[in-house]
């Protein structure tokens, strides 16, 4: 179990007495196996009497106060009571508020210490925090101490080194040194990069390893200023090279002598720590401590230190060569050949030259001697191996080295097996005369994968989600990026970064001796001059957006690691589909203003106006440098579309979380950051554009256009992430939709089927798509009814709508609904009109035309017609009423006034069906004859020949019609009967009148009228016959009579017709 204990101030500022202090106790289980049980506990009453007061009610452990108790100023933790045993790797986090007691004199140190305890019997480990009444809580302090050697010589190198010790009381973190070497008439350390061995942070001991070996570029940055400047310059980043109280940052390096150096001048440098902090770049009020180098202050504990180099010029001089075996790269595994050369360049013999080599020195079993043996100028006498280390002792065998005599050492190596590429092999000889001794040394270092007088440089490209500077699984390798090489700003060569991001020069001419430098650039695939730089590029040189510089290679080197994590602010993309957009151009505006930032604004140019590419990226890397763009102001950043296919402005389908008419959000505090554990500020979990899986409007797909932005802690207060802008594409018409019934006509209480079919036209994957179908008043929908693709899929049903939500449509998706609607009992006759629409659902627009189905309802032929039945009967007593014994009559036909007929059956009936739909308001007249023509001979009607009745709808109509044989009385006139050329009867006919009357009124009878006619006028003749008609009719009284009288005139002419007369006209006359 590990645990760590740290103090703040509320508020910020100094520990003044009654101020309030936050308390963080940190427990991690470092097992690998479960803890329990496991309790914190924190006594304030240890700080010393009145010290620390507790604040009530502030304690929690993980965010709770469950299992936390309070007695006094004693705060107990009891982590396993409620969550059991401390899972491997698991943390508790304890905080709690004190106070500061009122009467503490400044100076007062108040500690105060956290002990967790775990297991049976019982383990124990705890953790102190102090701080200083009146002083800044958790301040931390850097004693700076520099070493190396007291001598060297041209063309050796020197090993130097920076040991940073934290004397105060909190972590200090993003620690910047500077090492400002020496260079002037006399020599110097200038000419050369100075490389960088080895850094790691160890504890008070500066033995035990705090935490792992750093690593350049990740967890920290190399810069060097070569002459005049001559400044090398670390800045550490991440949490692995944070030194905490005690412990100790121990870095290596190392550098030769210019070659102007002269022989006893003594070279100065200068370094120390001149930047530092109090918490991560996270922390918005956290604080720097700034110091400015003078001259080291030899002998004072600070933050500085000075060391000083004698130039030894030797008489004895000494290279060292290296090969690979069979040649090629060094690879593990293989064989490495040396070359020890060492010459007497005085006038004087060397006694007692010695040549060592440790091979050692490389990393402990990394190299080890093989055959062929060692030889000294050719031979093995005088070699001697003592483990990893060889000794030539030349004058041992032949005495002092003569003035311009050499040696030549050589020996074969194996190198391990499994050691990384870019692994640097370094491996020193050094030469030993003159008593006292002198000494001078020669190195020569290869990597792997290295090829001897060459370098190579190695990298990825890819997209660094989580900002550790490691290329993770999952993280985006970015394939056809252009790498340019380029020697002192000439472009030498260029590569493609293959399928995992991965580019390498090889071949390169080494840099050593020279002031030549080499530098790389990024170019994304496509890039043209408005495509903005994405990403700062990460290496142990001089690192640039997309960029690398001060690029030293040494001789046999194979340089890892020299890459570019791009961190996009994020991606344009299309709010239905999805997929990243190109050719979008985004501007920065300040809040309220409508004109673009100035282009120097931001550190590349080209962002200001930038075009996405098809990743759809886009960042801004705002500098403050100028009055338009000052921190801690609010900007806005504005988005055209790249065609007509999308909709201008905003997107209405996922609207931003703020915008111009809204606050701004702020980046430096980042509140809801979407990755609290992941560094600087992230809008959305995922460095990918939402997918279409992620519901619109949702917290996946929030977004700011609106930034409050500052340069108080970059990237951390200017930069946010995941920040992904959707736009809107033109939608209309992006479906095709049909609607069929197979019905026409239908009658109420009918169910109907209908099919909708969907099909999508766009040619992209379409989410969150709404189908309404419209349906007409009296409709009703059947519930249980509706199949989308032949499954069940139930609508919203609300307002004659129904409506099917959230669906999805793949690239060239159909997609087909079937349901059935009743035709209600209220709906009247008429077409009945269907609507069917594809909407897009968050915005309501349509995404389609409306396609419609029509249906006529008509009357129903069992409810809505009227039936007409009924008899047609021998009527014997001829009162328009069927009696008993009165049967019916067979064979009449009756017709309706649309031409529909019936005959009756042998029992006299008939029946009509549908014979009427009556209105269906107020019904309607119907009327039904029967067909005379059609009785038995002889028959005559007793009723209406001809019936009107009202017909009501679902009703039916009886209309019986009566007939029976009549008795007939005749009665014949001719000319002889009337006064001659008149209508009036003779006087001694009169009479005949009332006898006819009297045998009318016997029975029930028809009054056959005949008029035989001979030579008379047919004039005359019609007016006689309608005359007596009259005469008749008058004086017949149907009530007192007590049947209607139907008299049947006919006229018979003796010569078959009228006779014909002459056309006698008096002259003169027309």
């Amino acid at each position: 179990m590990t645990i760590t204990k740290q103090v703040t101030v509320v508020g910020g500022g100094a520990a003044v007495p009654g101020a309030t202090l936050d308390y963080l106790v940190h427990v991690t289980n470092a097992s690998a196996n479960p803890v329990n049980p496991v309790v914190i506990t924190d006594n304030l009453n240890a700080a010393g009497a009145g010290a620390l007061t507790y604040v009530a009610g502030t304690a929690t452990m993980n965010g709770s106060p469950n299992s936390v108790s309070v007695a006094g100023n004693v705060i107990t933790a009891n982590y396993s009571a409620t969550y059991g045993p401390l899972a491997p790797g698991g943390t508790i986090d304890l905080r709690f508020r004190a106070t500061l007691g009122s009467t503490l004199a400044a100076g007062t140190i108040v500690t105060n210490t956290g002990v967790v305890t775990w297991n049976t019997p019982p383990q124990t480990a705890s953790a102190s925090v102090s701080i200083a009444v009146g002083g800044i809580v958790g301040a931390p302090n850097l004693v700076f101490t520099k070493s190396g050697p007291p001598t060297m010589s041209p063309g050796q190198w020197g090993q130097f080194g920076f040991n940073v010790q934290n004397s105060g009381s909190s972590d200090a973190w993003n620690v910047t040194l500077l090492d400002e070497l020496p260079s002037g008439s006399t020599g110097g350390m200038c000419n050369m990069t100075p490389q960088v061995l080895t850094a790691q942070v160890f504890q008070a001991d500066g033995v035990t390893p705090a935490k792992g070996p750093l690593v350049p570029g990740t967890d920290f940055s190399i810069s060097y200023i070569a002459a005049p400047t001559c400044k090398l310059t670390l800045t550490m980043f991440t949490a692995a090279a944070t030194i905490s109280p005690n412990q100790r940052l121990i870095i290596t390096y190392r550098t030769q002598l210019d070659a102007n150096s002269q022989n006893g001048a003594q070279l100065s440098n200068v370094a120390g720590a001149v930047q530092w902090f109090n918490a991560d770049s996270s922390v918005t009020t956290r604080q720097a401590f700034t110091r400015t180098l003078t001259d080291g202050t030899p002998g004072i504990l600070d933050f500085q230190d000075a060391h000083t180099v004698t130039v030894v010029i030797t008489t004895i001089a000494i290279t060292k060569q290296v090969s690979v075996v069979g040649g090629g790269a060094a690879q593990p595994g293989g064989q490495l050949d040396y070359l020890v050369h060492v010459t007497n360049v005085s006038t004087n013999p060397a006694p007692s030259v010695v040549i060592t080599d440790d091979l050692s020195t490389s990393g402990t079993g990394r190299l080890t001697f093989v055959n062929p043996p060692a030889t000294m100028n050719g031979s093995t006498t005088g070699i001697s191996i003592a483990g990893s280390v060889l000794t030539a002792n030349y004058s041992a065998v032949y005495g002092p080295l003569q003035p311009g005599q050499s040696i030549d050492v050589r020996f074969r190596v194996q190198i391990a097996s499994g050691l990384p590429a870019g692994t640097t092999l370094t491996n020193t000889a050094v030469v030993t005369w003159n008593n006292p001794p002198q000494t001078a040394s020669a190195s020569v270092s290869i990597d792997i994968g290295g090829v001897p007088g060459s370098g190579s440089l190695n990298g990825t490209a890819w997209l660094d989600a989580n900002f550790n500077k490691i290329a993770d699984p999952g993280e985006p390798l970015l394939q056809g990026w252009t790498v340019g090489l380029y020697l002192n700003g000439a472009l030498v060569q260029s590569v493609l970064t293959d399928v995992n991001g991965v580019y390498r020069f090889s071949n390169m001419p080494p840099t050593d001796g020279t002031a030549n430098r080499y530098e790389l650039r990024f170019t994304a695939p496509g890039a043209g001059p408005n495509t903005a730089k994405l990403g700062k590029a990460d290496s142990a040189f001089t690192n640039l957006l997309q960029r690398i510089t001060n690029i030293a290679v040494p001789s046999g080197s194979n340089l890892q690691n020299l890459n570019l994590p791009i961190g996009p602010n994020g991606v344009v993309y299309n709010s239905m589909t999805r997929a990243p957009i190109a050719g979008v151009t985004l501007n920065m505006l300040r809040a309220g203003s409508p004109t673009p930032l100035p282009a120097t604004c931001f550190d590349d140019p080209a962002q200001q106006g930038q075009i996405t590419q098809a990743g759809g990226y886009y960042r801004f890397d705002l500098n403050f440098s100028d009055p338009a763009c000052s921190g801690g102001g609010s900007y806005l950043v504005e988005v055209a579309t790249p065609t007509s296919s999308y909709v201008a402005g905003e997107s209405l389908l996922i609207p931003s979380t703020s915008d111009a008419s809204t606050t701004p959000f702020s980046v430096p505090t980042c509140p809801g950051d979407a990755l609290p554990a992941i560094p600087y500020c992230e809008a959305q979990a995922s460095e990918f554009a939402p997918p279409p899986s992620v519901p619109a409007r949702s917290a996946g797909t929030r977004y700011y256009l609106n930034l409050t932005l500052d340069g108080t802690a970059v990237p951390g207060s200017n930069q946010i992430y995941n920040n992904h802008i959707p736009l809107d594409p033109q939608l209309a018409g992006s479906f095709s939709i049909t609607k069929t019934t197979p019905l026409l006509n239908v009658t109420r209480g009918q169910l109907i089927p209908y099919t909708i079919t969907i099909s999508n036209v766009i040619g992209a994957s379409m989410q969150g798509v709404r189908i309404v179908d419209r349906y007409p008043a009296g409709f009703r929908y059947v519930p249980g009814s509706a199949r989308l693709d032949g499954l069940p899929a139930e609508p919203t049903v609300a307002a004659r709508e129904l409506v099917w939500n959230g669906l999805s449509f793949g690239r060239s998706d159909h997609r087909t609904i079937v349901l059935l609607l009743a035709v209600g009992a209220g709906v009247g006759e008429g077409e009945f009109v269907n609507r069917a629409q594809v909407i897009e659902g968050l915005t309501g627009k349509p995404l389609s035309g409306e396609a419609t189905a029509t249906v006529r309802v008509v009357p129903d032929q069992t409810f809505d017609c009227t039936d007409v039945f009924g008899k047609v009967f021998n009527d014997v007593n001829r009162n328009g009423v069927q009696d008993d014994g009165e049967d019916g009559l067979p064979g009449v036909r009756v017709a309706t006034a649309q031409g529909l007929e019936a005959m009756t059956d042998r029992y006299g009936r008939y029946h009509i069906t549908c014979a009427i739909t009556p209105d269906e308001d107020r019904g309607s007249n119907f009327v039904l004859k029967l067909d005379d023509r059609t009785l038995p001979s002889g028959f005559r009607m007793s009723t209406d020949q001809l019936q009107i009745k009202r017909a009501t709808r679902g009703k039916a109509l009886r209309i019986n019609f009566g007939a029976s044989i009549y008795r007939v009385v005749a009665i014949d006139l001719s000319d002889a009967a009337y006064q001659p050329g008149t209508t009036e009867i003779r006087v001694q006919w009169r009479p005949r009148l009332n006898v006819l009357l009297e045998e009318l009124r016997k029975a029930p009878a028809v009054l056959r009228l005949s008029y035989v006619a001979d030579t008379e006028d047919a004039a005359l003749v019609e007016r006689r016959v309608q005359a007596f008609k009259q005469q008749v009719s008058e004086a017949w009284d149907a009530k007192r009579d007590s049947y209607v009288l139907t008299i049947e005139p006919e006229v018979f002419w003796r010569r078959g017709g009228p006779p014909k007369r002459l056309d006698v006209r008096v002259p003169g006359s027309k």
